[in-house]
């Protein structure tokens, strides 16, 4: 990030580096992105190649450094959210693009159902919008882009200019206060949930302090005590959820065609990683 930062560059899908302790290969392995996903790309359609070693003892390359060049099998995106379970990654090409002149951040005061409506409307226009948190009758819209263009987006959306200093890498990186489990609001025995839906998709009526939503509505972090309510509402809204801290739900169709790759790329399961073996589970 540092080397990019100096040359005017940066990484579109921001992945989170977790106070210090993330890496590019972790990055490529777990294949999360940051709050600015559905705008700028994810992890993945950054990854141009990869040069690694199989459980075969093979040093293998795909991809390329260039987007013209790449050809047969994609099997360089295929790393991306292996966890490192098909081998061990030496070398990754990542696009990357030009930094924005400026970046500015808008509150607005909004109850769940208002504050999808408005990221749904801003999505519609042609505003330079890179990220948005919702936490707390709070929306957060970060834009990106030029002076002119911020101020004709700002005149447009109204709302309060926020000085969001830290915000956006504590949201990336999990630092925000909603992330922390000591907070007093959180339920005995909550766990925190990652849940991809529709954006458009109802919110759940749950306690103010226990949802943060990004995505302009299609990521939601949800802390709960009950797994089965969490399962029944992903369910319902046709969507996906992961308890943090255990393995990567995947469905019976995902799950085949995991194993199936990971006898080919690693038939001794050397790379073995847990977060793949996860019970099936309707996508």
């Amino acid at each position: 990030q540092q080397a990019l930062a100096q040359e005017g560059q940066e990484l579109a899908a921001d992945p989170p580096l977790l106070a210090g302790m993330g890496t590019v290969g972790n990055a490529v392995a777990s294949g999360l992105s940051g709050p600015g996903r559905p705008w700028l790309g994810a992890l993945r359609d950054q990854v141009l190649g990869v040069k690694m070693i199989s459980g075969r003892a093979e040093v293998l390359t795909f991809g390329g450094q260039v987007m013209k060049n790449v050809a047969g099998y994609d099997i360089a995106r295929l790393m991306n959210g292996s966890f490192g379970g098909l081998g061990l990654i030496l070398e990754v090409s990542l696009r990357v693009r030009p930094k924005p002149a400026r970046v500015m951040t808008l509150m607005f005061a909004a109850p769940p159902l208002r504050s999808l409506e408005l990221c749904r409307s801003v999505a519609r226009q042609p505003f330079p919008l890179t990220g948005t948190f919702w936490c707390n009758g709070q929306l957060f819209m970060r834009l990106s882009g030029t002076e002119a263009g911020l101020r004709k987006a700002n005149q447009h959306l109204g709302g309060e200019i926020y000085a969001a200093g830290e915000l956006w890498r504590d949201i990336r990186d999990h630092q925000h206060d909603f992330f922390k489990p000591s907070a007093p609001d959180r339920a005995p025995g909550a766990a925190l949930y990652r849940l991809v839906v529709p954006p458009a998709a109802p919110m759940p009526e749950e306690p103010a302090g226990t949802m943060a939503v990004e995505w302009g509505g299609g990521l939601r972090w949800l802390w709960h005590a009950d797994a089965q309510a969490v399962s029944d509402y992903v369910d319902q809204v046709g969507g996906w959820a992961w308890r943090l801290g255990t393995p990567w739900p995947v469905d019976v169709a995902t799950r085949a065609l995991t194993t199936r790759l990971q006898c080919a790329f690693d038939p001794e399961q050397i790379f073995y990683s847990s977060m793949l073996q996860a019970a099936d589970h309707a996508d």
